[in-house]
């Protein structure tokens, strides 16, 4: 401008920022080629730069820049806002963030790093964000993770058939050696030729009777033992009656126990069955009810369901529950409860788990339940015709 105030003319001041512009692309041309997403926040939490690499991942530069994180990422922002509010308070942080489904249909884990950035003065101005794709790594980690699973279980499992083969080992031989001293005494007694008629039938009875209770114990055992391997029990299958069968093993079990039971049968029902099979079952939970309920009667209930086309025999009995974590690992081989092992009653563990075989080869189940207002029940379900088991098999 002249003295007058009027313009006189033009000054131009250039300056070369070739440099700074060819630095810009260089600091541009390195941030695109890092294997990582490259992102700066302001403290407004808008977002001021992407390098290229967050395309493959979100949008095209154009469509992010200038929105905030809440704007961009929506109900998603929560899942790093802490991290993000820390970062602008000039805390670095690092975390790892599982990503909602992106641009490429995927869903992605990220390792997220914020840095703060800092004004000449020290004043915190926004931050840089640094994500690496980290799915490979998730992936190794799972597959370890799983393979240092299944070595647990295994190395479990070893010690579970390492105790098993030790209990069996010690159990078997304690309880073979009663009845074997009292069948060779018999034997010797025979053997001298010092007895009379009667009492030579009398030893020789319980010389059998000592035999078939090894040969119980034996059975048992094997019969466990298939089970645990997932094998279903040997059946023979024979028409028959529910309640018939139910009577029969209540008669023998009051021989021994006395008028323990109450039996409450429905209509009779006829159907196949492996008879000896289930009287074993049915014997297996009435004593079990014995052991550990109280002096009150042991209801035995027959149930015909004929929607199910199957019949139900439950056992209850009163006394100290069972607790529910026991409840879901009672029938396992070896599973002895814990009112047992507190005790101190006499067993292998192992009834129950007939019991589920039993149920199992006649195509049913076995479930146990156990409250203040019902007691302990134990309920086998059967098919009416088990003979679609052996053809199954």
């Amino acid at each position: 401008r002249n003295v007058e105030g009027n313009v006189a003319g033009v000054l131009g001041v250039g300056q070369n920022v070739t440099e700074h512009v060819l630095a810009r692309q260089e600091v541009s041309a390195m941030l695109n080629a890092l294997p990582a997403l490259i992102a700066r926040v302001n403290t407004e939490k808008q977002i001021v730069y992407v390098n290229e690499n967050n395309e493959s991942y979100f949008d095209a530069p154009k469509d992010i820049l200038g929105k905030t994180l809440a704007e961009y990422f929506g109900t998603h922002y929560a899942s790093f806002k802490d991290n993000a509010e820390a970062a602008l308070g000039g805390k670095a942080v690092q975390f790892e963030w599982a990503s909602p489904t992106l641009r490429d249909g995927l869903t992605h884990n990220f390792l997220v790093n914020f840095a703060p950035l800092y004004s000449p003065e020290g004043d915190v101005n926004g931050f840089v964000a640094s994500a690496f794709n980290i799915d490979n790594l998730k992936s190794v980690e799972s597959k370890l993770k799983k393979a240092k699973d299944e070595v647990e279980v295994q190395n479990t499992n070893l010690e579970d058939e390492r105790d098993i083969r030790e209990r069996f080992v010690a159990t078997l031989s304690h309880d073979l050696r009663n009845p074997l001293a009292a069948a060779r005494m018999n034997a010797e007694l025979l053997a001298h030729g010092k007895v009379d008629h009667v009492e030579t039938k009398k030893l020789s009875v319980q010389i059998i009777e000592c035999m078939d209770e090894m040969d119980d114990m034996i059975r048992n055992m094997l019969d466990a033992n298939l089970i645990r391997a997932g094998e279903k029990l040997p059946m023979r299958i024979k028409e028959d009656e529910i309640n018939t069968i139910v009577k029969s093993a209540i008669s023998e079990l009051t021989t021994i126990h006395g008028d323990r039971f109450v039996l409450e049968a429905s209509q009779a029902v006829r159907g196949y069955w492996d008879s000896t099979a289930v009287r074993r079952a049915i014997e297996n939970l009435c004593c079990n009810a014995v052991k550990y309920g109280n002096a009150e009667p042991i209801r035995v209930l027959v149930s015909d369901l004929p929607d199910e086309d199957a019949v139900e025999i439950a056992v209850q009995n009163w006394g100290p529950l069972i607790e529910q974590e026991e409840l879901e690992t009672i029938f396992n081989y070896y599973r002895r409860q814990k009112r047992a092992r507190i005790g101190g009653y006499a067993g292998w563990g192992i009834g129950l788990t007939i019991v589920r075989g039993v149920a199992e080869a006649h195509g049913g189940t076995v479930v146990a339940e156990s409250s203040e207002e019902n007691g302990t029940i134990f309920r086998i379900k059967l098919l009416r015709d088990a003979r679609t088991q052996l053809e199954s098999k």
